[in-house]
C-alpha cells in the first residue's frame, strides 16, 4: 500500500481511554485533488496491540465547512483479542458526493491506550498491513 502524505489523517493514533477521541488532523479533499472521485477508501488499522480495555472502532466524519460534522461510517466494534497489528478497523468507499472536508476517529471501550491505529485515505480497499 502506498501512503499519500496529503491523504494521511493521523498516522500511529492513540487509542482512547474509554471514549471518542478525534485524529489531530482533517483533510480538504478538495484541495488534495480527490474530492468526490469515488475511487478512494477511508481506512483504520490497528499499528499497535493494545494491553488493555476490551473493545475499540472507528469512525469517520464529514463536513462541508471544516466545523459541522456530520457522523458517515462507524465500523463495528472489534474485540481487543481480535485488535492484532494490521487488523482493519473500518474499510469503506468514499461516496462520490463526498463532502470537502474528512476525519476519523477512534472509540474504546475500557482503557485502550497502550494500542495504536493508523487512519488514512487509501487509493484502495485495504484488507490487512
Amino acid at each position: 500500500m502506498i501512503i499519500d502524505k496529503d491523504l494521511v489523517l493521523e498516522l500511529d493514533m492513540a487509542m482512547p481511554n474509554d471514549t471518542e477521541a478525534d485524529a489531530t488532523t482533517t483533510r480538504d479533499l478538495k484541495a488534495a485533488g480527490v474530492g468526490g472521485s469515488g475511487s478512494l477508501w477511508a481506512t483504520a488499522i490497528v499499528t499497535t496491540k493494545p494491553t488493555a480495555g476490551t473493545g475499540v472502532q472507528a469512525k469517520f466524519y464529514f463536513s462541508a465547512n471544516d466545523s459541522d460534522w456530520e457522523d458517515v461510517f462507524t465500523g463495528d466494534e472489534i474485540a481487543i483479542a481480535d485488535a492484532t497489528v494490521g487488523k482493519v478497523l473500518a474499510c469503506f468507499a468514499l461516496p462520490p458526493d463526498v463532502l470537502r472536508y474528512i476525519k476519523g476517529a477512534l472509540k474504546s471501550s475500557g482503557d485502550c491506550s497502550t494500542g495504536k491505529a493508523s487512519l488514512l485515505i487509501a487509493h484502495e480497499p485495504v484488507k490487512s498491513l
